[in-house]
């Protein structure tokens, strides 16, 4: 996983871990644990932020893939 990336999407689209908490139903503790690589996001997670940040396949590809 590419957490940097992700983390720079959630900046340029001006989002927050509390906004990112909410898309995929759980808490910004567990969200922050998450973009710190200590937890790893699931597929239905990936999905869901996939399309709340509009990622093209490469960038869902260089963020959840690698």
């Amino acid at each position: 996983m590419n957490l940097p990336l992700l983390k720079g999407k959630l900046r340029e689209h001006d989002k927050t871990y509390a906004d990112l908490a909410n898309v995929i139903g759980k808490s910004v503790t567990t969200v922050n644990a998450k973009i710190n690589g200590k937890i790893a996001f699931n597929c239905a997670e990936a999905f869901q932020i996939s399309q709340w940040l509009k990622l093209t396949n490469e960038e869902k590809t260089k963020i959840f893939l690698n």
